[in-house]
């Protein structure tokens, strides 16, 4: 089968401001149906890339397509029916509705007057159960969470009807379950919908989780492409963490921990044992395959852990306070110092 052809694609594209050229020569695509995230630390121009792609701030040089067309030769009002645009905002109209929020989304569909007809209102009553929200459509923005609020920005995104929705930060204000939420709701949208969106987040756990492709962007470097899986596994998702002492360990669940963390081995059940990898990290440990050159520990249930140490004396505990107690009294013996290389080095 043919590949199907990039709906959004960047040849020799060169971003950022007068004087100031953040990246040079990128060349980037996006396939129908995906979600792709944008990394990188603050500044690195993750914000100045996603206005540029939807025309919101000029390139320096090269080529924008959106559909194999440029971008330079779409309306406003074309562009507005082929890209959504949901940018990091707090800013809101108190007093409006959650439905006529949404029904701004059909401004580009509607002409001059922007009159709605039925078949406006008929999308913009999908859009609104796309997100979950219909029964909050007469409710005002004033009394809604943060995280209601941005499903509404997303609704009204997807009342354009358009293929294309960049995000920038979209949980940056959420909290835990919200920030989930939404990038669950962004994923059934790609699927399902088959919307093409690009988003920017820090959020790195659970973009490894949700997301079909990172775009890393690095200043000094150019932008690293792949799937979250293949950027971890061949080391680009490390160099994004190489300062203040911290690194990215494929072997503890997308952690990032400290460069002189203590090693641990660990084995057992999978699902204490993600736990115990958390405890572990946050006391400053590292989390590595059983080897016999340090402590290592057995997860056998909740309430019952062996700890086998290199001078093979082995203790048993019944709660993961009482493991991190033993290791710490174990580490307070003298112990010869041990280099352990990761496997993933």
């Amino acid at each position: 089968m043919k590949p199907e052809a990039p709906i959004l694609q960047t040849h020799k594209l060169s971003i950022g401001y007068a004087g100031n050229t953040l990246f040079e020569d990128l060349n980037l695509e996006l396939s129908s149906g995906t979600i792709t995230c944008l990394l990188g630390l603050n500044g690195s121009g993750k914000s100045t890339l996603l206005r540029t792609l939807c025309g919101l701030q000029p390139a320096i040089s090269g080529q924008i397509k959106l559909f194999d067309k440029p971008l330079r030769q779409y309306s406003p009002q074309a562009l507005a029916r082929t890209v959504g645009v949901v940018l990091t905002q707090k800013r809101y109209a108190a007093d409006l509705r959650a439905y006529d929020l949404v029904a701004l989304g059909r401004h580009p569909h509607t002409g001059f007057f922007g009159a709605l007809k039925q078949a406006d209102k008929d999308v913009i009553e999908q859009s609104l159960e796309a997100v979950g929200m219909t029964s909050s459509a007469a409710r005002r923005l004033a009394e809604m969470s943060d995280g209601e609020r941005q499903k509404i920005m997303i609704a009204k995104a997807i009342a354009q009807q358009c293929p294309i929705i960049l995000l920038d930060e979209p949980t940056a204000f959420l909290d835990v379950i919200s920030r989930i939420e939404t990038m669950m709701l962004l994923r059934k949208l790609s699927r399902e919908h088959r919307k093409t969106i690009l988003l920017s987040t820090h959020d790195l756990e659970q973009a490894i989780r949700t997301v079909d492709s990172f775009w890393m962007l690095r200043r000094g470097s150019q932008a690293v492409c792949g799937t979250p899986e293949d950027l971890i596994l061949g080391g680009a998702m490390a160099s994004l963490f190489e300062k203040n002492g911290q690194t990215f360990d494929p072997l503890s669940e997308h952690r990032v921990i400290e460069e002189d963390a203590r090693p641990v081995g660990v084995e057992g059940d999978p699902s204490i044992v993600i736990w115990v990898n958390n405890a572990l990290i946050r006391s400053g440990r590292k989390p590595f395959p059983m080897a016999a050159a340090y402590p290592c520990i057995n997860c056998i249930s909740p309430s019952k852990f062996i700890i086998t140490h290199p001078n093979g004396i082995c203790r048993n505990v019944a709660s993961v306070s009482e493991l991190l107690t033993a290791l710490q009294e174990a580490e307070s013996q003298p112990m010869p110092q041990i280099q352990i290389q990761s496997q993933y080095a």
